[in-house]
């Protein structure tokens, strides 16, 4: 909405009041996010430096070149930081878990989990290794990794279910299967972040593929959509 005035002669056009105010909020919630992103991008570096217990919020603020108000406004200590930065990762490993099982070939599915989910620890593999090794002595850490635990658990259970309705598995225990499988794919996750790609990746990729198919299925590369019988 804008409207007309006349300076000397000349009729000029402006926007009303709340025009400009919602510019102006449009430019400060950009430089708020900026100022947040450049504090976690901040935060990772330093955690992978110094591990969690070392870290400080002055540390992070050094590195962001920004004062420790800054860091204030957004984050109330080095632990809202770190949970802020797991909840990334937990948004990032939910989607690449969760995009394969559109496929209705369960073999395609399985290693499309396995692979997204070490791909996207190894991406925030800092903060992964945080995670898994800090978590064996701070109760706060451990809460966060329960939450990156529970939702991979989630995940498996629900797709396991599903295959399990429609007649492809042996007969299991789903929550024991996907607990075992889980515990499988984690711990890989925490050997690769932890002490480097001591394997090829994709043979990884597709030995992990390979025991989670075999200890699940009846038959080779079943489709969701076409139920077959259990085993006897």
């Amino acid at each position: 909405m804008v409207k007309m005035w006349t300076a000397g002669g000349v009729e000029l056009k402006v926007g009303t009041y709340d025009d400009v105010a919602k510019k102006t909020s449009g430019r400060r919630y950009l430089r708020s996010q900026r100022t947040r992103y450049k504090l976690l991008k901040a935060a990772r570096k330093v955690f992978d430096a110094k591990g969690f217990l070392d870290a400080t919020v002055d540390d992070i603020t050094r590195e962001a070149q920004l004062s420790r108000g800054a860091f204030y406004i957004y984050f109330e200590n080095k632990l809202d930081i770190f949970r802020s930065l797991v909840e990334e990762f937990l948004e990032e490993m939910s989607a690449e878990i969760e995009a394969p099982w559109r496929s209705r070939d369960v073999l395609v599915a399985i290693e499309g989990t396995v692979r997204g989910f070490l791909q996207a620890a190894w991406r925030r593999r800092d903060i992964v290794k945080v995670l898994f090794e800090v978590s064996a002595y701070n109760e706060e850490v451990a809460a966060e990794r329960r939450k990156l635990r529970e939702k991979l658990l989630l995940g498996i259970r629900t797709h396991l279910a599903e295959s399990h309705a429609a007649g492809l598995t042996r007969p299991i225990n789903l929550d024991l299967m996907a607990y075992i499988l889980g515990g499988m794919i984690e711990h890989q996750a925490y050997l690769t972040c932890s002490y480097g790609q001591e394997h090829d990746p994709e043979e990884v990729i597709q030995t992990l593929t390979g025991v989670w198919y075999h200890a699940v299925y009846c038959r080779a590369s079943p489709q969701l959509d076409q139920p077959q019988p259990p085993a006897k």
